[in-house]
């Protein structure tokens, strides 16, 4: 099977996990018109993670496009929403949906600003340049510009996803509301964001390929990984005392080594970590 056959396979498999989830938490994708025809009530309908993924003819130079890699990213995130809804006991049908909708859209600025064909600073082995961060950055303010796509809660989490981070924390003014429960799914969000993107990441300073990545080899340690979460988000207070949630009161510290623990993080397939859900 030749490397596009491999990335095509990939991202099929993560999407049905996703349709699984979706059926698992029972929140509709489609919902049926007078005539038999789907009509589309999910956000989900409106991000590139339904549209026909796009791959380059030249797979040794880009096997996995921008396009995908953000794809494949955005669908892990939202797979681990339904780890954690699991391992939290979150039983509050509402607030499943709005956790999982959040995470798995955390990204949809980033759908708008990369295309399927343009170049998008995902697989850099360098720091960002001010062009590239100024693009990055610009991402969560898109998902808000674009808030009629998501409950006012779910557009909530998803302008705070990197929020709360210890080393340039952005937006620096949310423009949304934020509650107690905004904020811990918030800041749980941010950092499964960031162990997603550092776990499927190679190591910076092997100068390796995209195609090296896509074959597995010389991803960043897990204890490189764990490291840098308790920098960024160690000192974090995760609390949260309401109704609608499990009550909570850990440091951020505490989150991710119980993450590890339970091996909600730590799992061997870095691409695809989800073959024993569903």
């Amino acid at each position: 099977m030749g490397l596009t056959d491999n990335a095509a396979q990939l991202e099929e498999g993560l999407r049905e996990k996703v349709l699984k989830a979706m059926d698992y938490l029972e929140i509709p994708l489609y919902e049926k018109r007078n005539d038999g025809s789907n009509l589309p009530v999910h956000p989900i309908n409106q991000t590139h993670l339904c549209r026909e993924m796009k791959y380059s003819d030249d797979a040794s130079k880009n096997a996995f496009n921008p396009f995908m890699l953000q794809a494949l990213h955005e669908m892990r995130v939202g797979l681990y929403a339904v780890l954690l809804i699991n391992h939290l006991k979150i039983t509050d049908k509402e607030w499943k949906h709005n956790m999982f909708t959040a995470y798995l859209c955390h990204d949809y600025g980033k759908d708008l600003i990369i295309g399927p064909n343009d170049c998008f600073p995902i697989n850099v082995n360098h720091k960002f340049g001010s062009r590239e961060e100024t693009l990055v950055k610009n991402h969560v303010s898109l998902d808000i510009a674009l808030g009629n796509v998501f409950n006012p809660i779910v557009t909530s989490i998803i302008e705070r996803h990197h929020y709360y981070r210890k080393h340039d924390p952005y937006p620096k003014k949310p423009k949304t509301l934020e509650t107690p429960e905004v904020k811990y799914l918030a800041q749980m969000l941010g950092i499964v964001d960031f162990y997603d993107a550092a776990s499927t990441r190679i190591n910076r300073r092997t100068q390796q390929s995209l195609l090296g990545k896509i074959l597995g080899r010389k991803f960043q340690s897990q204890r490189s990984i764990r490291n840098m979460l308790f920098d960024e988000y160690g000192d974090q207070q995760l609390s949260y005392q309401g109704k609608h949630l499990p009550h909570a009161e850990k440091t951020g510290r505490q989150f991710i080594e119980e993450m590890y623990a339970h091996r909600i993080f730590g799992r061997k397939n870095r691409l695809n970590p989800f073959e024993d859900i569903f």
